[in-house]
This record gives structure tokens, sequence and C-alpha cells, in this order.
């Protein structure tokens, strides 16, 4: 391959990558201009998740501090029995 076509074809690549990157780069937000909706949404799901998340983590915190503490639950593991896909007491 002659030395000019070598550095003719390393110039077009460049400029390909180079176009390639601005597109893609421009076109996520002419797209979310046009989907402004968007900006709305996702900002409030995400604070829904966020507030579920820390929820969840904070009963899971107390579930295992009452647990470690010996909850005084009436019904253990050991007295329960399942009768008819129901869960009753043992001799009961």
């Amino acid at each position: 391959m002659p030395e000019e076509l070598r550095g003719s074809v390393l110039i077009g690549a460049a400029v390909a990558a180079v176009a390639a990157v601005v597109g893609f780069g421009i076109w996520p937000g002419a797209w979310l201009n046009e989907h402004w909706g968007i900006y709305a949404v996702v900002p409030q799901v995400a604070f829904m998740l966020l507030a579920v998340w820390g929820l969840a983590g904070e009963q899971r915190r107390r579930w295992e501090e009452r647990r470690a503490r010996g909850c005084g639950c009436r019904w253990r593991r050991s007295t329960l029995c399942t009768t008819a896909g129901s869960i009753s007491r043992c001799g009961t």
C-alpha cells in the first residue's frame, strides 16, 4: 500500500471516528430534549426506589435486632405445624 494512500485512509478513519463520537454524543441529548417528560419521571422513580430501599433496610435492621434479643414471640418454629396449607399450633 503506498504511503499516500495509507495516510488518506488513516485521516478518513479518524474523521469517521470523530463524527461517530460527536453524533452519538449529540443524539441522546436531542432525543431527551424532545422527550422532556423523562426529566420529571426519572428523578421521581429514583427517589421512590431509594426510599423503598432505605425503608426495607431499616425494617431488616429492626428485625435482626429483635431476633438477636429473642423477640419474645409465643410461636416457635418447633411448635408450629402445617395443616391443610395453613400454619396452626400443634396439638390444638
